[in-house]
């Protein structure tokens, strides 16, 4: 049998079932085939040098036996590809035993060890078989897993310094409260008296009180709230008593309203070595109450055009950040300092602080931090952490001011430096604080967050927690909750406290109640359809053959639509920014979130479904031609296989050259036939899909898009629109292309010959082009004229005409037109006058018109516009023309 005769395709479907015959298997697939399937820790938590446990399962997946090889378990900072990276750290191996072909090896535990120069953090762990690589695997790109949790990795706890024999105790032996109802700023006289139980003298120390809602701990709690005013407290001898003291505190501003025991505590600042550090609180019998502020202030904080972010996309960005963390590093208060000169120096230059300091508006602490304020509100956070420096070097006694630098030091990247700062301003006093929120719950938020980015997210909830219950106005506390919960993968908890963090309050958000977000204040009622081209579709295998070609020319002028939207959305994005300085922030922000809205006000469940139900449709057009002509993984069955494997069989030894190709004609023909009507339904129907789901998503666009003034930012959501439908139809096409791609590849032995068949026009009159036809040729009609009714028609839309004459020079009209490109109907009734001579004409029109297309009305309004035409009577040129339309439900746009 000669096969060179019948083509490369006939060779290459022998040889592949020659193949098939002589090697079912390759010598590629008769490997072993090593992966894990299981991967999880032991604990989720260690200390540097600890011991970690590692519990992991394999399998060979392979059709060989693999022998014994290696395990090794490393850590990780790179938890987005399962491979073993460059960096990842190596913490251990173990033998994994010979598994054979199709084996599992159970569950195996490795025990490793967390290296000593680890940095705190939260790690990744992956689990790496067969490495290094001993076992010739049919594919070794599938050996390694990240376990099912990461590894949060602490510093070693210091050891607590053990206070020499004999050391002093201070306790307090009795406390006292005025009592009654208070308010912010009241003043409360607190009496007590310590006792230094001690073998040994303390020296003087300080006394400081505190109002808790928690009875049930002896020492301070990180939630107590620090009275302004501070009692020292003499030194006291052995075992000696100090006379009673009555001290004078005050209330800070901004606390909740509620009940609160006062807790007083000696030796505040552990300036006494003491044998028991725990013993030096005492709650004072009384309770007293804070009033509420009069008022209920909620913040929003956004602006009335904006919207929250979808749940979804919020999680995102807050565990963008999870493993990226900065090492801790204990500094002193001088270091910290230095450390931020030395930053300031080396990106604005030496020369930055002289000039704060030198300048009028940082003359004073109060003008240095005003000052600080106005320049972190103009984005200029260097000048901001000169300022406040300058503001603490005037008046170092001000624990605010380390609280503003620890918020900038946070800011800039400098989490060990803003604890620094916090670590001293805790043994200062705090003034009066700023939007009413209390500056110790300014300190513990900014603790909270400084703890987080150095990988210490228990300690970091605690302190953000303490936050919340001193101020819950203190919405960024919690946010920074919310980036805890979602680094500790309880996301339902990262959504509450993300939506709790979007609005200050002056009250706290109830345990069973998540806050819903605002709607924008907006018009939303003027949204207008844009229909989604319809893509013409090959009837029979036959006219797909002949369509491949046009379905190749829609994608290449897709692609053109596509780069010429990029060119002008940075063209557009480019006008916007340039005219910034020209608005107020006010306006700028109300552009900005609109334009933003814009783009996310499709992020809904219901379009969500319409364009799951287009991709779902999608998939079934792909399984049905992979079904038929291969592909994918290739694993899989199909049709054409089948097809030519029985073919092959059948010509076995006969002596007709020909026999394969009738063979394959006699079977391939009628079955491609069938499953081609299958497949152009599927396709129908996902037209259908497309088409309800670009309804969906233009109006809403449009809709925010009406409210928008400037054209620029009006133009870039218009775009929006035509990006989106160019991408529904770009999928459209895409299945068209790949499917009648194949038919052409096997036309030969599966398509009936026959004379090319006409491109079928699409069902609903949409072109495979945005733009229409060239000017030039637009403006040529075909007019035919009978009696008081005229057609005419161009490469774009044909109308028809009906008027009668009510008077000289005036005639009412009734006018139809159908627009090829867009698939739209407009009907227009009003009044037409006009003057014709020699051919040529001059009218003026004016009416009520009604767009629709096959999803209904889309527009309505009223058209009124000049026009002049010259030619004979059968063709006629339009000269000059300029319908405007004044539409009733999206305002006036030029015809």
């Amino acid at each position: 049998m000669n096969l060179t005769r019948r083509g490369p395709l006939v060779l290459l479907a022998c040889l592949a079932t020659a193949l098939s015959v002589i090697e079912p298997a390759s010598a590629a697939t008769a490997r072993p085939d090593l992966k894990p399937t299981g991967a999880t820790l032991g604990q989720t938590r260690q200390v540097v040098g600890g011991t970690l446990s590692v519990i992991y399962s394999a399998r060979n997946a392979g059709t060989r036996a693999a022998g014994g090889s290696t395990t090794r378990i490393y850590l990780t900072t790179v938890t987005s590809a399962a491979s073993r990276q460059p960096s990842d750290r190596l913490l251990g191996s173990g033998a994994l035993p010979r598994l054979q072909a199709r084996a599992s090896s159970g569950s195996r535990r490795l025990t490793v060890t967390i290296p000593g120069a680890t940095r705190p953090a939260t790690y990744g762990v992956r689990v790496c078989l067969d490495d290094p690589s001993r076992v010739r695997e049919r594919r070794e790109s599938d050996n390694c897993r990240l376990t099912a949790t990461r590894l949060t990795v602490t510093a070693r706890p210091t050891p607590p310094t053990i206070p020499p024999a004999g050391a002093p105790d201070l306790t307090v032996t009795s406390a006292t409260a005025s009592t009654g109802s208070l308010t912010e700023g009241s003043a409360l006289t607190v009496t007590y008296a310590g006792r230094n139980t001690g073998p040994q003298p303390a020296g003087a120390s300080t006394t400081r009180v505190y109002l808790t809602t928690d009875e049930t701990s002896p020492g301070k709690l990180p939630a107590d709230i620090r009275l302004r005013g501070a009692s020292p407290l003499p030194a006291l001898a052995a075992r000696s008593d100090a006379p009673a003291i009555t001290a004078g505190v005050r209330v800070p501003y901004g606390i909740p309203a509620g009940s609160y025991a006062v807790r007083v505590c000696v030796d505040d600042l552990t300036a006494v070595a003491e044998s028991d550090e725990t013993n030096n609180c005492r709650l004072a019998p009384a309770h007293l109450t804070v009033a509420a502020t009069p008022g209920d202030l909620e913040v929003q904080s956004y602006g009335d055009a904006a919207a929250w972010l979808p749940d979804s996309a919020s999680l995102t960005m807050l565990k963008l950040f999870c493993g990226a963390t900065t090492p801790p590093q204990t500094m002193s208060l001088t270091a910290a300092v230095s450390s931020v000169r030395s930053r300031l120096a080396a990106t604005v230059g030496g020369s930055a602080l002289d000039m704060v300091a030198a300048s009028p508006l940082a003359a004073d602490a109060v003008s240095a931090q005003r000052l600080a304020g106005t320049a972190l509100s103009q984005s200029s956070p260097g000048l901001a952490l000169a300022a406040m420096l300058r503001a603490h070097d005037l008046d170092p006694q001000d624990g605010g001011h380390l609280v503003g630098l620890a918020a900038l030091a946070n800011s800039s990247g400098m989490p060990n430096e803003a604890l620094a700062f916090l670590d001293a301003a805790d043994r200062l006093e705090y003034r009066d604080p700023a939007m009413g929120i209390p500056v110790q719950a300014i300190a513990h938020n900014e603790r909270g967050q400084a703890l987080l980015m150095t990988g210490r997210p228990a300690a970091a909830r605690t302190e953000l927690s303490a936050a919340l219950v001193q101020s819950p106005m203190l919405s960024e506390a919690a946010r920074g909750l919310a980036a805890v919960e979602a680094c500790a993968g309880q996301d339902a908890k990262a959504i509450r406290d993300n939506r709790i963090g979007k609005v200050r309050r002056q009250t706290r958000v109830p345990d069973d109640v998540t806050p819903e977000g605002p709607e924008p204040n907006i018009d939303l009622t003027h949204g207008v359809a844009t229909p989604l081209r319809h893509l013409p579709i090959a009837e029979t295998p036959v006219q797909g053959v002949v369509m491949a070609d046009e379905y190749v020319g829609i994608d290449e002028e897709i692609a053109g639509e596509v780069q010429a939207d990029v060119a002008e959305r940075q063209a557009l994005e480019q006008r916007l920014r340039d005219v910034e300085a020209l608005l107020t922030p006010a306006e700028v922000e109300r552009r900005d979130d609109l334009v933003t809205l814009g783009h996310t006000v499709t992020d809904t469940a219901d379009i969500d479904a319409l364009w799951n139900r287009l991709t779902d449709l999608k998939d079934r057009a792909r399984e049905r031609r992979e079904g038929f002509f291969g592909g994918g993984t290739g694993e899989a069955p199909y049709t054409l296989r089948t097809l030519m494997d029985d073919a092959f069989q059948a010509c076995q030894g006969s002596p007709d050259d020909m026999c394969f190709d009738n063979e394959m004609k006699r079977t391939c023909i009628p079955e491609l036939a069938g499953v081609h009507s299958q497949w152009r339904v599927i396709v129908g129907e996902m037209q259908t899909a497309g088409d309800a789901w670009m309804e969906a998503v233009s109006t809403r666009i449009s809709a925010v898009a009406a409210n928008l003034k400037d054209a620029d930012a009006h133009r870039l959501l218009v775009l929006l629109i035509e990006s989106l439908e160019s991408n529904a139809y770009a999928s459209l096409d895409q299945e068209a292309r790949w499917w009648t791609h194949d038919e052409k590849i096997w036309a030969d032995y599966c398509v009936t010959p026959a004379e090319a068949a006409p491109m079928p026009a699409p069902a609903d009159g949409a072109g495979n082009s945005k733009g229409g036809c060239p000017p030039e040729l637009k403006s040529f009609n075909i007019v035919l004229s009978l009696g008081d009714t005229s057609i005419k028609g161009n490469c774009e839309k044909i109308t028809v005409n009906v008027s009668q004459e009510v008077m000289p020079l005036l005639k009412a009209f009734a006018e139809f037109s159908y627009d090829f490109r867009s698939g739209t109907t407009t009907y227009v009734v009003g009044t037409q006058g006009g003057l014709e001579a020699g051919g040529s004409g001059v009218s003026f029109k004016s009416g009520l018109y009604v767009t629709s297309n096959r999803n209904g009305m889309v527009d309505m309004g009223w058209r009124v516009g000049p026009e002049v035409n010259v030619g004979a009577p059968a063709v006629e040129m339009g000269v000059w023309g300029g319908d405007m339309d004044i539409s009733f439900i999206s305002g006036p746009f030029g015809g």
